[in-house]
């Protein structure tokens, strides 16, 4: 990961013990990776330099060095041994500035996700509630239902002519003929409450397995 080291590396370069990388980590005064194991030396330099006061010249020129070596690094590794930690600050330390990037987009999606997720599960358990108190239905078995009896009630309609015909041509009563009609539009809709019987009890078996 390019700019970053390990704390026990970081405490070379900074040039104190590896206890107050720890503490500076605590105070919110370095810069880490996503995971919080690796230490960003340069933005966290800056950081301390604009949260503390670096009186001590050895950690001033240590950090120049850094700053002005590609391989400052590797050099400082070597350098004299570790300094006493800086003094701390009597002023409280900012909150450490979070990097912008995949680590941001990944949080932001995955709490976005997290929300919705809570959203439509609160939206399922309403219509599980609104299903039980019976005010709505589903719309798969409603249409199922109009079709079967649409079904019925055509090809009950359709066998009119063939039943009214022979029935009807020899009648020359007006009156005759209207009941013949109403006697077989009767069968018509009793065949069409069949149906919607037949469907109501298939629903209350299928609601009860």
């Amino acid at each position: 990961m390019d700019g970053y080291v390990s704390k026990t590396a970081f405490a070379k370069i900074y040039g104190c013990a590896q206890s107050y990388v720890t503490k500076l980590k605590d105070l919110n005064r370095l810069v880490l990776s996503d995971d919080g194991k690796m230490v960003n030396v340069e933005e966290s330099l800056r950081l301390i330099e604009a949260t503390g006061d670096l009186s001590k010249s050895g950690v001033r020129e240590r950090w120049d060095a850094y700053r002005n070596s590609k391989d400052g690094a590797a050099d400082l590794f070597t350098a004299a041994p570790a300094m006493e930690p800086p003094p701390a600050d009597p002023v409280p330390a900012p909150a450490s500035p979070r990097r912008s990037g995949a680590g941001d987009a990944t949080s932001s999606a995955y709490h976005l996700a997290r929300t919705e997720k809570e959203q439509i599960d609160a939206q399922l358990k309403k219509i599980e509630l609104l299903k039980l108190q019976g005010q709505i239905a589903e719309v798969a078995p409603i249409l199922r239902a109009v079709h079967d009896t649409h079904a019925a009630a055509r090809s009950a309609l359709l066998q009119m002519p063939d039943r009214l015909a022979q029935m009807l041509a020899p009648e020359t009563d007006p009156l005759r003929v209207h009941e013949l009609l109403r006697l077989e539009c009767e069968r018509v809709c009793e065949v069409m409450l069949r149906e919607i019987q037949r469907l109501r009890e298939r629903a209350k078996v299928e609601a009860g397995s």
